[in-house]
């Protein structure tokens, strides 16, 4: 669908700018925001005319559906909620858009990317690549506990999170293929994320997915050659961390737990559904199937003084919930449930690649608001796109190789 050089260019350009311009959580120039304001206005256009040229392909009708998901509450809520829903929609609409021009090796290599800006903040102690950019929108984050490095993203949280999505999937593609050095690799950057940033949910999600890895090998060989080859670079890791006394490996939170349940971000998690249920809300049955528009949750949790200032829940479920209603849950379950078929019954290459970059961003979602960041956003879309593109390509030549070595 997306396959001419000129069309592709545009996008591209966008995703750059949304997966390196941390304009989620830094105050940008105004320049800058207007070049990512018009550019995101031309990409939208560009891929609405790309998907009524090419209404037979399942890519389109998931736009249209992404876009009509985004515009839905105004007709429910009567507020302006579309622009916040297209700010939510389009990096997703980007990572579709992109996604035939994604492959493995390039997320290797963004991945590597990440992970060395993540290491040098946390060697030097400054966040040094976000202050490139402007100041950090939440001070009062940056002034408690340990040093958490931000990365390009420019918070720890999203930038654990996508890079766990990233590694996880890579890790997934290339042990089936038992390219073992690029497992190592990725393993690599992905400790490198999760101690650098010192974020608990994040080495949770890692867990579960590395579970649900092993499970996905039919070949007791291949599960015990993956165990064992990411034992030993976990292994070496730490002994590196530890002999070097490196400042970030000690001052990391990531193993303390004792005090996690009462923290404050515990308590919203744990009570993010209550707290949206006590919001007032003068919209009634309507905006419980379409929502109260785009990052509506957010402002309504600022105007109201009894949720002690809050501007999220951390839990993506509960957050759709509020902004795109019972349908926009409804989409994600099922993405997530077609995703977890293609995985379990297998398929070609890159469309369990794709599925495994949905299961884990999904999955995130339980923790934190993670679509509701452009680099996850678009890393969404890349998964979404890359499972539709190959979802009827048979693993004939190479694929088809490759998929017996799978098992």
């Amino acid at each position: 669908m997306w396959r001419k050089p000129v069309v592709s260019a545009l996008p591209m350009v966008v995703a750059t700018i949304y997966l390196t311009v941390p304009v989620d959580f830094v105050f940008v120039s105004t320049s800058i925001l207007r070049a990512i304001y018009l550019l995101s206005a031309a990409t939208l256009l560009l891929a609405i005319l790309l998907a009524f040229r090419s209404l037979g392909s399942c890519s389109s009708w998931i736009v249209l559906f992404l876009i009509c998901l985004a515009v839905l509450p105004l007709a429910s809520a009567g507020r302006e909620g579309g622009i916040g829903g297209m700010y939510i929609c389009l990096p997703v609409i980007v990572g579709i858009l992109i996604a035939q021009n994604f492959t493995p090796r390039l997320a290797v290599l963004l991945l590597s990317l990440a992970a060395i800006v993540l290491l040098t903040e946390s060697l030097t102690g400054v966040h040094w690549y976000s202050a490139m950019f402007g100041e950090f929108r939440f001070p009062s984050y940056a002034s408690t506990g340990n040093f958490r490095a931000r990365g390009v993203i420019g918070q720890p949280v999203p930038a654990a999170f996508l890079s766990v999505a990233i590694s996880g999937a890579c890790i997934y593609y290339f042990s089936k293929r038992r390219e073992w050095i690029w497992v190592v690799v990725c393993a690599c950057a992905w400790m490198v994320s999760l101690v650098s940033t010192g974020t608990r949910s994040a080495l949770m999600v890692s867990f579960i997915f590395v579970g649900l890895i092993l499970l996905a090998f039919r070949s007791a060989v291949y599960r015990h050659i993956l165990a064992v080859t990411l034992g030993i670079t976990l292994f070496a890791w730490f002994l590196v961390t530890v002999s070097l006394n490196l400042r970030w490996a000690a001052a990391s939170r990531l193993f303390e737990y004792g005090s996690l349940a009462e923290s404050e971000s515990g308590r919203v998690r744990s009570n993010g559904f209550a707290v949206v249920r006590s919001l007032p809300d003068a919209c009634g049955f309507s905006c419980e199937i379409f929502g109260h528009g785009g990052r509506s949750l957010e402002q309504a949790l600022i105007d109201n003084p009894a949720q002690y200032g809050l501007s999220t829940v951390d839990n993506q479920f509960v957050s759709v919930y509020w902004d795109f209603g019972a349908i926009g849950v409804v989409s994600i379950l099922a993405l997530f449930c077609v995703a977890s078929f293609t995985l379990t019954r297998g398929g070609h290459p890159l469309e369990e690649f794709g599925a495994a970059i949905l299961v884990i961003t999904i999955i995130s979602g339980i923790f934190f608001d993670a679509i509701y960041t452009r680099p996850l956003g678009v890393t969404l879309g890349v998964g979404i796109g890359l499972m539709v593109m190959h979802r009827n390509s048979a693993p004939m030549g190479a694929a088809k190789s490759s998929r017996r070595a799978f098992h």
